[in-house]
């Protein structure tokens, strides 16, 4: 009788075997994350120096956040029929073509609507790189993985806000260029040998009497980052325009708004380990209204000091997703911790929906400083509703939580590769 042979295990996945694996996929994120970047702020900086009504501007950006909600939503619809590649390829094909469009013309009311399209593609081919990168990672990696995938894409955003340097004019070049980007990501993507993944994983949520129950406070600050994170980034070139900086000025501003977020994160969740979370993400929105209200009062100042204090500003209000949602996980058990996760990012894509059209509205009535006038309003109502909160409840011991992980307000795929779930992630 023949023994059956025994097989030897698997050998444990390195890091840098990993890495090797996803490298393709994570530079056509990047490169997804330039294009994207480039052109959300080329629209409204186009449509102010066309000056187009700042209402109009507000409704474009407002319409790339509804497109990238339900592109989030969709997306399984589109891979499941016919795999990753093929779907990605299709996506950049159409996102090419859609940012070639707005070369071609001037009509506003057109551009609103490539603005949706090119949300809800953005946000598909996002959730194919996500999905792509959750499958390959195996689970001891995910949070050195996720790691590297935040600071790739934030990279990408900072330098996508730094494309309208090469053409001052701010021309048509700038839409050819984010074109080229978006077809540029197809060659790492369609080039890559890791095999493809399983279909992206379901969207699970959460109803809202379940989310009020778990984390109330995070639920508001995740709306209120909607609300002035997403205006601030799709109507600045209006702020900008206003006061009379030219447009290398403000792709420069935008770019050090984006630096600011990235180098107060860390320092901020860090901190939110071992105090109140929402304590500090009282402090950091305090740091939005102080910054907000310098601008709006004081009014032109150099412009060094402008990004110092703008970056300061808006860092500190995006600082806050973050860390609203490790103050939701302190709460909810592991079971529940991609379905909160997911909901909390819907709540975000609330607001970013509907922010941008606010904020354009108060810049129509109260002119440019209208912007920041919207910024600090909405951070002082935040403010007010999380010191009630900490009246009603305490927080979580330092040794009872879970650690803090920077989790931006990306697809779902992106919850489910955070290592605090600690769950099998659910297909289909």
């Amino acid at each position: 009788m023949t023994a059956t042979p025994v097989s030897a295990p698997e050998p444990r996945p390195s890091a840098r075997r990993t890495l090797w694996q996803l490298v393709a996929i994570l530079g056509g994120a990047f490169l997804l994350q330039i294009a994207g970047a480039a052109l959300g702020l080329s629209v409204p900086l186009r449509m102010a120096l066309d000056g187009r009504p700042a209402e109009l501007v507000g409704l474009a950006g407002s319409a790339g956040a509804m497109g990238f909600l339900g592109g989030c939503l969709a997306a399984g619809f589109l891979v499941r029929p016919i795999g990753h590649i093929r779907a990605f390829a299709v996506l950049a094909a159409i996102q090419a073509v859609v940012t070639l469009v707005f070369a071609l013309t001037a009509d506003p009311w057109l551009w609103i609507g490539l603005r949706l399209v090119n949300g809800v593609v953005n946000a598909m081919q996002f959730v194919i790189v996500e999905s792509w990168v959750l499958d390959r990672t195996p689970e001891q990696l995910r949070g050195r993985m996720m790691s590297i995938y935040v600071v790739c894409s934030r990279a990408g955003l900072v330098l996508g806000q730094m494309l309208p340097l090469a053409f001052p004019a701010a021309g048509f070049e700038l839409f050819l260029s984010a074109s080229a980007f978006y077809s540029l990501a197809l060659i790492p993507v369609a080039l890559n040998r890791a095999p493809s993944p399983a279909p992206p994983p379901a969207v699970a949520v959460m109803s809202l009497r379940d989310l009020f129950a778990v984390a109330p406070v995070s639920i508001v600050a995740c709306f209120y980052v909607g609300m002035v994170g997403s205006a601030v980034f799709n109507v600045l070139p209006l702020y900008g325009v206003g006061i009379g900086l030219d447009n290398v000025a403000i792709s420069l501003l935008a770019a050090s708004l984006q630096a600011g977020s990235l180098l107060i994160q860390w320092p901020l969740g860090w901190l939110s380990d071992r105090k109140d979370r929402r304590a500090v993400m009282i402090g950091a929105s305090t740091a939005t209204v102080l910054g907000a209200v310098a601008v709006a009062v004081i009014g032109p100042m150099p412009f060094p000091v402008l990004a110092i204090v703008t970056a300061l500003a808006v860092g500190g209000c995006q600082a806050v997703y973050a860390i609203a949602v490790a103050h939701a996980f302190d709460f909810a058990g592991r079971e529940r911790t991609v379905a909160l996760s997911s909901s909390l990012m819907l709540v975000w894509g609330t607001g970013a929906s509907l922010g941008p059209l606010v904020a354009a509205w108060a810049i129509g009535r109260v002119g440019p400083a209208g912007l920041f006038v919207h910024a600090a309003l909405f951070s002082v109502a935040f403010i007010a509703f999380a010191i009630w909160r900490m009246r009603r409840r305490k927080p979580r011991p330092p040794e009872e939580r879970e650690r803090f992980v920077d989790l931006p307000p990306t697809p779902p795929a992106t919850a489910q590769m955070d290592p605090r779930t600690g769950a099998e992630t659910t297909r289909g």
